[in-house]
């Protein structure tokens, strides 16, 4: 049975990561997301947000990545990163980002 505390954060980067953090919260995890939209549906289900570096044209920018999501931890302990969609074509940036986060998921 996992912890359940509100105390728990999840790091959810994606393209779109409003489902994934709607899930997070739901599960009981305080937020911290990351995607191109940054929409009011995500920002009501995280406690912070970010861009994700890049553009729907271009694609994620992996060179960007990892500085950014630490800015969004703000030395924050992160429980889990669950990367959603835009990552499954960067397994390189995947296993960095493993070795700087817990990774919940597949590695690269």
């Amino acid at each position: 049975m996992h912890d359940r505390s509100p105390n728990r954060t999840a790091l959810v980067a994606a393209i779109s990561a409003r489902a994934l953090a709607q899930a997070a919260r739901r599960a009981g995890y305080r937020v911290l997301a990351a995607d191109f939209f940054e929409d009011l549906d995500t920002l009501a289900a995280a406690s912070r947000t970010v861009r994700l570096p890049g553009s729907l044209h271009q694609g994620i920018d992996a060179a960007a990545v990892p500085a950014a999501l630490q800015r969004l931890a703000d030395g924050e302990a992160i429980d889990c990163l669950v990367l959603g969609s835009g990552f499954e074509r960067l397994p390189g940036l995947v296993e960095e980002l493993g070795r700087q986060f817990p990774l919940a998921g597949s590695s690269g």
